[in-house]
């Protein structure tokens, strides 16, 4: 395998050496950016998931508030028989 090295040219393995760098180094930048991609989707679905849960806990407090006779007359406009 060495006698493989020595036949090709200096500059060449140089060549060589340089694009292999700069591959690496594109990889971990791609590496780099999914991670960081990753994780702001998950805070932003975490950000979203505690809206959702906020807005279900003011409906509930709405809902809780009013009187039954508001409560069926709220629902009539939403439901069908």
């Amino acid at each position: 395998m060495s006698w493989l090295l020595t036949i090709i040219p200096e500059p060449i393995k140089r060549a060589l050496a340089w694009s292999a760098a700069a591959v690496l180094a594109l990889l971990g930048a791609w590496v780099a950016g999914r991670k960081d991609g990753r994780q702001a989707a998950k805070s932003e679905a975490l950000r979203k998931d505690a809206e959702a849960k906020q807005d279900a806990l003011e409906v509930r407090n709405e809902v809780d508030q009013k009187s039954d006779a508001d409560v069926r007359s709220a629902l009539d406009r939403w439901m069908r028989d």
